[in-house]
């Protein structure tokens, strides 16, 4: 009996340290996907967007800009699916840059690529500019969440369409308890 209480010891001791061990993991490996993604490869704005897209551009063009960049929330937000589950099951898709690509992707993606989808939109929409677009990262370990923000009048929007599955709504984001932030334009 004692030989299966010691046993049952050690397994739950090396199941906390392999547990610990895959966190840091994913930590480290987030970094530097969060590093080499935003920073030295830049988003590029594409020329051509696939039909759908600008389908959606051309049919909302006459709306005002808060009412085109809720309509292109709304898209995104039901384009894609969010969860931290995702990143373990979809690790390939850390690596996406190409819009297309994105664009074509139906289901679970990361924050930065929505947001990147919306921003796309948002920019070939000729409503908004691209330095109008602010790019924040809420550093929460062991993931970096990403969200844009918009300032019309003298109200910011935050558009978090990764967030709105967590319980953001419209003009706020998620994972407000991160260890600090990083603003840039994007």
């Amino acid at each position: 009996m004692i030989q299966i209480i010691i046993l049952a010891i050690v397994i739950a001791v090396l199941w906390i340290i392999s547990f610990k061990l895959m966190l840091a993991v994913v930590a480290l490996y987030s970094a530097g996907v969060f590093l080499y993604m935003n920073f030295l490869v830049p988003r590029e704005i594409p020329e051509k967007l696939p039909a759908d897209a600008e389908r959606f551009i051309r049919k909302n063009r006459r709306k005002s800009k808060l009412e085109f960049m809720k309509a292109a929330f709304r898209l995104v937000d039901r384009k894609y699916a969010s969860g931290r589950l995702g990143y373990f099951i979809h690790p390939e898709r850390y690596f996406l840059k190409d819009f297309n690509k994105i664009w074509g992707i139906k289901g679970f993606i990361l924050c930065d690529k929505q947001t990147y989808a919306l921003a796309v939109l948002l920019v070939r929409s000729k409503k908004f500019k691209r330095r109008e677009i602010i790019e924040e990262w809420s550093i929460e370990l062991p993931y970096p969440h990403n969200y844009l923000k918009i300032k019309l009048g003298n109200k910011n929007y935050c558009l978090d369409p990764w967030g709105h599955d967590h319980g953001a709504r419209f003009g706020d984001y998620a994972l407000k308890e991160g260890l600090f932030k990083i603003s840039y334009r994007f």
